[in-house]
């Protein structure tokens, strides 16, 4: 459907947040100045060359293929940025840029400065930790095409599995599922909509 192809679109990092599902103001405990991380960043790794290819659907039916590549690293004002480009099938790549904070926090801005710039996930995720004003869930082992069983950490913008949300709500819910040493391995939506890593490559540095 090419409303959710354009819905996922307007809602990548460049515009919004997080890969296909936004994100919101980075948290206290995120907001302090940005510096070059001190070693590897266990659930996002950053390195030129790496990437992640996904199979976007609705409802099981596949709509779009998208590929994240980190093409290149610059510096500024002490900050290491990687230029990542976002490209589904001959699409022009729409660009954002990535960096890590001294703790390993990952965060997402449009351009490399600090301004705008949005936490994707920390270091070292705990089940009730925020992320901008998303919750961290918890972990959990899903099934992906690329890596099978993992192990993964889902954060979401609410308890999914809360029994007093209503049907209406239940359809805002959005999740995204991280595993160590790999990065996003899933994003959904409480439509039905669904990105799951199929293929990957990556190195911490």
């Amino acid at each position: 459907m090419r409303s959710f192809r354009n819905s996922l679109i307007r809602r990548l990092p460049t515009l919004a947040g997080a890969l296909a599902l936004g994100i919101g103001v980075a948290s206290t405990a995120l907001t302090g100045e940005p510096r070059p991380s001190a070693g590897p960043v266990p659930y996002f790794p950053l390195a030129v060359g790496n990437y992640w290819t996904y199979r976007c659907s609705v409802d099981g039916e596949h709509q779009f293929t998208k590929t994240v590549r980190l093409v290149s690293a610059s510096a500024r004002d002490n900050v290491q940025y990687f230029r990542a480009e976002l490209r589904i099938k001959k699409d022009k790549p729409l660009v954002y840029y990535l960096f890590t904070d001294v703790e390993g926090h990952v965060f997402s801005v449009p351009n490399p400065s600090r301004d705008g710039s949005e936490p994707l996930i920390t270091a070292a995720p705990k089940a009730g930790e925020h992320v901008g004003t998303w919750t961290v869930a918890g972990g959990e082992r899903i099934d992906t095409p690329a890596l099978k069983q993992v192990d993964a950490v889902r954060i979401e913008n609410f308890d999914r599995d809360d029994p007093q949300i209503t049907a209406e709500r239940r359809m805002e819910w959005r999740g995204r599922y991280y595993a160590r040493d790999v990065g996003l391995l899933v994003e959904a939506d409480g439509l039905g909509g669904e990105c799951v890593l199929t293929q990957y490559h990556v190195r911490t540095r």
